[in-house]
């Protein structure tokens, strides 16, 4: 499945549960929610050299993104008008993109850059300016609240044991803030 299916094999009950589904007014209306599990997060990345303090820095810049993601609904709210972005395909497009020096930034979850990073050492790929901070969660059909409880139970014993800490400190270099669950 895609990202851009996802949401439709949940509601057609092709799946039970989807992973790491950011949490918005819109998605609360057709699913509930576990509480985080884990901390996601989507910014502007790029090189040390270009210097962004805040949005309207991203002016006259070019941005690769994703089109039609989270990344690119998050740039183009924020993004002067006189920002080029190049909106990809899929993300591996922007990444491919960025990496050759076809844009200047790129926009991407803190997840994906940190793999990126570690990918391609010989890159910059630095924060510039954070677009939008979107805990992970696991989502369910509405009605569905026991399955709902029992993953917030083993999300619960996970976080009591450490696990879970350990978990996202290894993958993600960071916890869910205990205000998110």
């Amino acid at each position: 499945m895609t990202g851009t299916n996802r949401l439709a094999y949940l509601a057609d009950h092709k799946v039970d549960l989807l992973m790491s589904v950011g949490q918005t007014p819109a998605r609360d209306k057709v699913l509930d929610f576990t509480q985080a599990y884990a901390p996601y997060y989507i910014a502007v990345f790029g090189p040390k050299t270009v210097e962004i303090k805040q949005a309207a820095d991203l002016g006259g810049k070019s941005v690769a993104t994703a089109g039609g993601t989270n990344e690119d609904i998050s740039l183009t709210k924020v993004a002067p008008g006189n920002t080029t972005i190049k909106r990809f395909d899929d993300q591996s497009g922007a990444i491919s993109a960025y990496l050759a020096g076809q844009t200047q930034l790129i926009s991407l979850g803190g997840d994906v850059a940190a793999r990126v990073r570690a990918m391609h050492p010989q890159t910059s790929i630095d924060e510039k300016i954070r677009l939008l901070d979107s805990p992970m969660h696991i989502a369910v059909n509405k009605g569905e609240g026991p399955l709902r409880d029992e993953l917030n139970t083993a999300l619960d014993d996970a976080r009591k044991d450490g696990s879970i800490d350990q978990i996202e400190k290894k993958w993600l270099g960071a916890s869910v803030p205990a205000s998110s669950f």
